[in-house]
């Protein structure tokens, strides 16, 4: 369900071209829940430079499955 709507909604209406690391990104935030992230780290980890790390992190709070804490 969650890969249906990712691709029918998320990729389709955000137009992501590398849906692999934007899945990535989701996985490894997932297993990082409650941790303090680095932009940096994550970047290199995921192999996309921060700006678009940075845009896939501010999709993903516009869309509902990311809340980051401060």
């Amino acid at each position: 369900m969650f890969q249906s709507y990712l691709e029918k909604d998320i990729f389709y209406l955000l137009k992501i071209e590398k849906s692999e690391n934007f899945i990535n990104l989701i996985r490894i935030l997932a297993s990082r829940i409650g941790k303090l992230v680095n932009y940096s780290e994550l970047s290199n980890t995921i192999g996309i430079n921060n700006s678009t790390l940075k845009k896939y992190i501010w999709y993903l709070e516009k869309t509902f499955i990311l809340k980051r804490v401060s």
